[in-house]
């Protein structure tokens, strides 16, 4: 049976940031040390919260010293399996060669505007297309995940992951409109565990889309839609439209239950 000590003269900080140190004997092992310390330690001391046991330094073979860190309620780090949650709809840029909808034409008079199956910025030879910004739903997730869940196979699914949408429904997305954007992070100091922020982005699966004369276009969330364009004649005028819409998968698919953070 392992015996904890507090050493009362080890006692260090101020008002808002305090450190109990204990030493135990008796075991060889941390974790069997650490269990001891985490029953020993208070909850609260002087009006602060426990925030986190750290292994100071072994005394072979069977004596640990920890140091306990008390903190202001409320700014305590996150316990292992916890997690907290980001997100952002700022998105980015997307160029584009079609437009929703063809809300205005005027022409000289005399003149009838063709029709260019709402091709933008359409030339004698090419659609030049425009950027616009694209509404995409980001959001990032930081889990505490225990070091013993951290082995050399699950890194590799992190890595295998990473720029892969899912193949099947996902925190309230259907397969297809979540991209995984890679992960960060390492073990915290006390080495129980490790910090992990996971990057993701959303975007829309269409369905039953129209482009010019073009229907029923189905695209998921992270697909590509391009058109092909030939030249027509429209009020005597040699205009391009739109006669093919291409939908690209640019990104493979992944299990995302493999990323463990359920």
């Amino acid at each position: 049976m392992a015996v904890t000590f507090e050493l009362f003269k080890g006692r260090t900080g101020d008002d808002d940031n305090r450190d109990l140190f204990y030493k135990v004997k008796g075991t060889s092992s941390d974790l069997t040390a650490r269990t001891e310390v985490e029953a020993a330690a208070p909850s609260t001391y002087d009006g602060l919260a426990r925030d986190k046991v750290v292994l100071v330094k072994p005394f072979p073979p069977t004596g640990w010293l920890f140091r306990v860190h008390y903190v202001r309620p409320g700014s305590q780090r996150p316990e292992t399996n916890d997690s907290k949650f980001r997100f952002s709809t700022t998105g980015g840029s997307q160029h584009i060669t079609q437009s929703i909808a063809t809300s205005q034409q005027r022409a000289v008079a005399g003149v009838t505007a063709p029709n260019f199956g709402g091709a933008i910025g359409v030339t004698k030879d090419s659609v030049e297309g425009v950027d616009i910004g694209q509404g995409v739903y980001e959001w990032s997730e930081t889990h505490y995940i225990p070091d013993s869940q951290i082995d050399d196979t699950y890194k590799e699914w992190l890595r295998h992951l990473t720029w892969r949408t899912n193949d099947d429904f996902f925190r309230g997305f259907e397969a297809g409109e979540v991209l995984f954007m890679g992960c960060e992070g390492g073990p915290r100091e006390d080495e129980v565990d490790w910090e992990i922020e996971f990057h993701f982005a959303a975007s829309e699966n269409l369905v039953n889309q129209t482009v010019g004369q073009i229907t029923g276009i189905n695209k998921k969330g992270h697909e590509y839609l391009w058109c092909s364009y030939e030249d027509s004649d429209d009020e005597d005028q040699l205009v391009k439209q739109p006669i093919v819409a291409n939908v690209e998968q640019v990104y493979y698919e992944g299990d995302f239950d493999h990323l463990n953070i359920d």
